[in-house]
């Protein structure tokens, strides 16, 4: 096959530039695309940089669950109060809140799962101060989240 010269191939060429440069806005614009950059940080020392995290004591147990909370979440951005009752790290909950009614949970350091009535899940980390995660119905809806205070 003899390869194309003179205004056939410009148009040629046109036409494949004009494909190429469709497909790069179609990639640059498509929703979920994000913009990442790598660092490469071999042999880059990080001694001395305070990052906040050093002043976070871990939290172990599970004693810190139980008592009275306050919560918030999506569904219920006004609040209502649940007690848990700890039975080693096994939780169940009270609450005249539909929502919290009847649920149990399990407690392992930082981490919460909650199993409600209605089915849903959720999953909270106690920082501290705060517990704070999301519940939803596996793979049904968006997770709702959630915000618990001890009170």
């Amino acid at each position: 096959m003899k390869p194309l010269s003179g205004p056939m191939a410009n148009a040629q060429c046109l036409i494949y530039l004009a494909i190429g440069l469709l497909w790069c806005v179609a990639c640059e614009s498509a929703s979920g695309n994000a913009d990442v950059q790598i660092v490469d940080t071999e042999g880059t020392s990080f001694d001395g940089e305070n990052s906040g995290l050093d002043d976070i004591t871990p939290v172990s147990g599970c004693e810190w669950a139980g008592g009275v909370w306050e919560m918030k979440t999506c569904r219920n951005e006004t609040g209502f109060g649940f007690t848990v009752q700890m039975s080693g790290c096994d939780a169940d909950i009270a609450s005249d809140d539909d929502y919290l009614k009847d649920a149990t949970g399990t407690v392992q350091s930082s981490a919460v799962t909650l199993s409600l009535q209605s089915g849903e899940m959720c999953h909270a980390f106690w920082d501290g101060s705060y517990l704070v995660g999301a519940c939803s119905l596996t793979g049904q809806d968006l997770p709702c989240w959630l915000v618990a205070t001890p009170e």
